[in-house]
């Protein structure tokens, strides 16, 4: 089971790295919000599009930042080690 959870994590990551990941998150939000505005889906539901979007969004946003966080520490030692 451990091995299954490390994998699915390790997917969703992966996933979260890919700037298309972004692109989409940010076009759904903005569709969902775009289509309550017109009237075509209840407004309870375009929020609750926009709540999600806005919590993917942060996701990305932080998993973006430990990335680069990870990057720059191996940048380092890899600076300090040549030193």
């Amino acid at each position: 089971m451990t091995n299954t959870m490390t994998a699915v994590q390790g997917a969703i990551k992966a996933a979260a790295m890919k700037p298309t990941t972004g692109v989409a998150v940010s076009a759904g939000t903005v569709a969902s919000d775009v289509v309550t505005r017109f009237g075509c889906i209840p407004a309870d539901i375009g929020k609750l599009a926009s709540l999600v979007g806005l919590l993917l969004s942060l996701i990305l946003i932080v998993t973006h930042l430990w990335k680069f966080c990870l990057e720059r520490k191996k940048l380092l030692a890899e600076i300090k080690k040549d030193k």
